[in-house]
């Protein structure tokens, strides 16, 4: 009941979505890729399998394999065919080759040369844009990790090397993929996701090596 209560308490606060998944090999990645696209959504995504989702959370997403899609509740309305071979050939340290998706100006990549689609069936949208392991290959930079020798003189992976960069240089695609999640979520449930963001600049610096000019 205390837990209950407190589900209660945060939803009021701010919204939950549940991603629901039916394996949980790469659970840390998933949940590190939920909570970025949160707190671009401003709303909490919590990483749950399948079999375990919260009835007192009405809101989710399902991400798993077509052929798993029998596992997620009927409430899950969005649902995204995870990339089941990036997410292997990735706990493996390898990196398979991945193929541009595009639907309605949508763009992803994948493992899988198949067409893309998103069909919209009643108040379900279902989709193989994989856009959870597309932004995970886009913000680590895997492919700069797994293609050495794609390195100029200096050691460095430049831009006109890269075969994906050009694809989010100017267009931030995990933007694009939070709010089109976003927009999904709205669509199916018929409600409306409120947002209070507010700009501010936060200034940082980063040192490399505070020796590099040797004793001060």
């Amino acid at each position: 009941r205390q837990r209950q209560m407190c589900i209660r308490d945060r939803h009021r606060r701010i919204m939950m979505i549940q991603v629901l998944f039916s394996d949980d090999t790469y659970l840390p990645e998933i949940t590190y890729i939920c909570r970025l696209f949160g707190s671009i959504m401003q709303l909490e995504l919590i990483p749950c399998h399948a079999s375990q989702y919260s009835r007192e959370i009405p809101h989710s997403i399902g991400y798993c394999s077509q052929d798993q899609a029998a596992q997620l509740p009927d409430s899950c309305r969005v649902r995204i065919h995870a990339d089941e071979n990036f997410w292997q050939h990735y706990l493996k340290q390898r990196c398979s080759p991945v193929h541009k998706r595009e639907h309605s100006g949508l763009v992803a990549v994948n493992t899988d040369d198949s067409d893309p689609f998103i069909t919209k069936d009643g108040n379900t949208i279902t989709t193989n844009l994989d856009l959870l392991s597309s932004a995970f290959f886009m913000i680590t930079g895997m492919e700069e990790i797994h293609n050495p020798h794609l390195r100029d003189e200096h050691g460095r992976f430049t831009f006109s090397k890269s075969r994906w960069a050009h694809l989010y240089v100017d267009t931030p695609l995990i933007n694009v993929y939070a709010e089109t999640l976003r927009q999904w979520i709205e669509e199916v449930y018929s409600l409306k996701v409120s947002s209070n963001r507010r700009f501010s600049a936060v200034l940082s610096h980063d040192i490399d090596s505070p020796y590099y000019y040797g004793t001060l």
